[in-house]
């Protein structure tokens, strides 16, 4: 398959039309020029193609290849002399860079001329470069697949080792959060120790403040007891030392007597 663009070249003398339409195909480094030129003389169709490369260039006429010293005339006798014009004009558009050819669009023709083309050529130079830069590019591609592969060894020990690593520090962690835990269980079973013992001294100092309170306040109130059963007495003593002193006769003889049969 060549790729390549359509353009055409086209004109009128009176009745009859000529027209031009070739394709540059290019396969490989030669330039291979197509052109299809259909004519119109009288309402007959008339078609040349010519076929022209940077080595060889033949020309046909009516399906059939015409020497290359074959004349224009000698090609075109027995033809309008109109439809020589329009070719003569049409070679010198060629000649002249295609001045007056318009683009028509994208298309596609083949080459059968295989020489031409220059694909053998480059056919040898595709397996030219593949016998010769082969062994380079296989020499290249193990040492490029030997370092790849010991990347990936490399990766998985690496991979390996932080596995092993992780595995480890998960291990400490959970001893950690062991001893954190034994830490905490000490830590609160000692508040509770000395919250109860902190609760017995209290209670037993309240207690032992509170009975002495209690012997305090009884010595108190034996005291005061025997303090005003004293002063009673000694009241009482004093009053009656005082009666008698100032007691008559008979009534001194009337508390004699009392105090005789009391003892």
């Amino acid at each position: 398959m060549v790729n390549g663009a359509w353009v055409c070249f086209s004109g009128q003398t009176s009745d009859r039309e000529y027209h031009r339409q070739f394709n540059f195909a290019v396969l490989g480094l030669p330039l291979t020029v197509l052109m299809d030129m259909d004519y119109t003389v009288g309402g007959s169709l008339v078609s040349r193609r010519f076929v022209g490369g940077s080595a060889n260039r033949r020309r046909f006429f009516g399906g059939h290849q015409l020497g290359a010293g074959t004349t224009r005339g000698e090609r075109f006798r027995g033809v309008h002399p109109e439809l020589v014009a329009a070719e003569r004009r049409f070679s010198s558009a060629v000649d002249s860079g295609f001045d007056h050819i318009t683009e028509l669009g994208g298309g596609f023709a083949i080459n059968g001329d295989i020489p031409e083309t220059g694909i053998v050529n480059i056919a040898i130079l595709v397996a030219g470069l593949v016998y010769l830069l082969g062994p380079i590019l296989s020499e290249s591609m193990a040492a490029r697949e030997k370092e790849i592969t010991t990347d990936i060894a490399d990766a998985i020990a690496k991979f390996e080792e932080a596995t092993a690593r992780l595995a480890e520090a998960e291990k400490s962690q959970a001893q950690a959060d062991q001893v954190v835990a034994e830490i905490n269980a000490s830590i609160s079973k000692d508040q509770a120790e000395y919250e109860a013992n902190m609760k017995a001294a209290a209670q037993a100092t309240m207690e032992r403040q509170a009975a002495a309170a209690d012997r305090a306040l009884e010595e108190m109130k034996s005291g005061a007891e025997q303090r005003v059963e004293n002063f009673i007495q000694s009241a009482a003593v004093s009053r009656g030392l005082a009666e008698m002193a100032n007691l008559k006769p008979d009534q001194q003889k009337k508390f004699m007597d009392n105090a005789i049969s009391s003892l």
